[in-house]
């Protein structure tokens, strides 16, 4: 910890108060769960795919990670096995994830502060935490306990180029660590690797650079400080090995995975990364998805993003403000250069190495580069914002030396937690239940659909005819497999549900299911020979069917000219829709 940067007349307690107040938005939310909504939530989507393989730990072999709709899955099963002993607590209910989320992120949070501590003291403590809610505040309390993959990597990213910082300050403990923490974030997401890997590297590398400086200095002016060189060796050595049992303890299911497959996982994610099947994005975009956090008024302030409405990409990928705030951070940078913190230079210099690799990172998406995708961004113009404030603080303590000044001093990012403590506790008690719409909709479906099926043995085969049927085919996949029935899907989606959900073509079948949404519902309820079992919607099938009717009749008057657009359109709006799920099976099955 550098001298200069923490000396404060302030009580140990302070800390711990000040992690307290960050930590209580997370507390708060697990509990408004766990009163509030209870076993009500139901996963569905890709959550729901999440809670499929959590569910499988311990059961079945688990050995990529999250299904990545490219073919492939995410490179390693991390996730599942960090959310699975909560899940298992929960008693293997939709809330585990949602609870385990919370614990991550509760987690991450804790290692910032940590990290924090150690290298800056109590002050860039509290201003570290302060990012940390203010980030917190943007994001919001969904987000937070939110257990897709997206998502629940984004605090644990922002541990991880705190641990990236500690090492290049010769922290050896952090080494371990951050490649822990690293490998999570790269297995969860595979868009983590060309920015995880490379802070790695940055890190060990100016660790083992600096144990080595440190002890040839020693030697070269004849100091006698042999037993401090040594235990720096020493803590690097077990540091090293402590590295070596992490990867092998955390990419080993996914070493078993590629070895055992063909095609393996990882050589599927590396061809399809060498030759995209989709749009790739370039240099330029990725300057601008990066240095769009430093406008004016930037989105992690704002916990606002303008979306491209064809597209779904941010609006920043093809155009951004001049990066203003770069400015003060550039100032911070030279005010450390010039009082030689060493500790504090090391954090611009991990910041802006982070900062070049997420340009690169945001050049490796292929596909749209979904606003979802990027919310890691925002934690780096954080970081910056906690180094601008840590330059000013030290700018203050320099030129005030009286108690009663150093307290008041305190009292700012202490009195901001406080604030932010309390807005972003509201906002958690408030949140509401997770995926509110599908829960109500599967709590209709299913017992209709357990209902309908026929006394007989054999697999449930689950089927839909669209992307909006599948964020309905994993909750109905989830809900009969808690009934003991024996659900299955084709082979084409063994990559999501996993080869134990795979319907084999001898076994003997009990019921196919065929499940539709919204306008999908319409075109298949007309299909011959299909029955339908289960129904939710804000229409009957009946209404809905006078409604598609009517709409169709309008079509086609605007097409013979009888009617203008602007009718049309407004015909249109005056009878909705609105949403509706159907499950059918074939007329003659039961």
């Amino acid at each position: 910890m550098d001298p200069d940067s923490a000396a404060a007349p302030a009580s140990p307690w302070l800390g711990r108060v000040a992690l307290a107040l960050a930590l209580l938005p997370l507390a708060a939310s697990a509990v408004a769960l766990i009163v509030g909504v209870g076993t009500s939530y139901v996963a569905g989507s890709d959550q729901g795919l999440i809670e499929l393989r959590t569910s499988d730990v311990g059961r079945h072999a688990v050995l990529v990670g999250p299904y990545a709709r490219d073919g492939w899955n995410h490179p390693g099963p991390a996730l599942f096995y960090a959310l699975a002993p909560v899940y298992r607590l929960a008693g293997g209910n939709s809330i585990g994830l949602a609870l385990g989320a919370l614990l991550i992120n509760g987690l991450a949070v804790v290692g910032i502060a940590v990290v924090a501590r150690r290298r800056g003291g109590l002050p860039l403590l509290l201003l570290t935490l302060v990012g940390c809610a203010v980030l917190m505040r943007s994001l919001g309390a969904p987000f937070l306990r939110d257990p897709w993959n997206p998502y629940v990597t984004v605090l644990p990213f922002g541990l991880l180029v705190l641990l990236t910082w500690a090492m290049t300050t010769g922290e050896a403990w952090a080494l371990p660590v951050g490649v822990g923490v690293a490998s999570f974030c790269v297995q969860t997401h595979v868009g983590y690797a060309p920015i995880a890997i490379p802070l790695v590297v940055w890190g060990a590398i100016w660790l083992i650079v600096s144990v080595r400086r440190r002890r040839n200095a020693d030697d070269r002016v004849g100091d006698d400080r042999h037993d401090d060189n040594d235990q720096r060796s020493r803590d690097l050595v077990r540091a090293s090995l402590a590295v070596a049992a992490v990867l092998v303890v955390m990419w080993l299911p996914t070493v078993i995975q590629e070895l055992t497959a063909s095609p393996g996982n990882l050589t599927e994610i590396a061809q399809d990364f060498a030759d995209p099947k989709s749009q790739t994005h370039t240099l330029v975009e990725g300057y601008r998805l990066v240095s769009g956090q430093f406008e004016l008024v930037p989105q992690w302030l704002t916990g606002h993003v303008d979306v491209d409405p064809f597209s779904g990409q941010p609006l920043l990928l093809f155009s951004a403000a001049p990066p203003v705030l770069l400015i003060p951070f550039a100032l911070a940078a030279l005010a450390f250069w010039r009082w030689r913190i060493s500790g504090a230079i090391r954090l611009v210099a991990t910041l802006l190495t982070a900062c070049v690799a997420g340009v690169f990172a945001v050049s490796r998406v292929t596909g749209p580069a979904y606003e979802y995708r990027l919310k890691w961004t925002w934690f780096l113009a954080t970081l910056a914002f906690v180094a601008v404030m840590w330059a000013a603080w030290m700018l203050i303590a320099r030129r005030v030396r009286s108690a009663r000044s150093m307290q008041v001093l305190f009292a700012v990012p202490l009195s901001a937690l406080v604030v932010l403590g309390i807005v972003n506790t509201m906002s958690a008690v408030r949140a509401g239940e997770p995926q509110g719409n599908i829960s109500t909709a599967v709590h209709t479906l299913d017992p209709q659909v357990l209902a309908s099926l026929p006394e007989r043995h054999g697999d449930v085969v689950v089927r839909t005819t669209s992307f909006e049927g599948d964020v309905y085919q994993t909750a109905l996949v989830l809900y009969l497999e808690s009934r003991g029935t024996a659900v299955r899907v084709d082979r084409s989606r063994q990559d999501e549900y996993g080869a134990v959900r795979v319907h084999q073509r001898n076994a003997p079948v009990r019921a196919e299911l065929t499940i539709a949404a919204d306008q999908e519902f319409d075109t298949t309820a007309a299909r011959p020979g299909l029955h339908l079992v289960a129904y939710w919607g804000t229409r009957s099938p009946e209404v809905r069917a006078d409604v598609v009717q009517h709409h169709a009749d309008l079509v086609a008057a605007y097409e013979a000219g009888t009617i203008s657009r602007d009718a049309l359109r407004d015909g249109i709006a005056s009878r909705p829709l609105g949403p509706a799920v159907g499950v059918f099976t074939a007329s003659s099955a039961g």
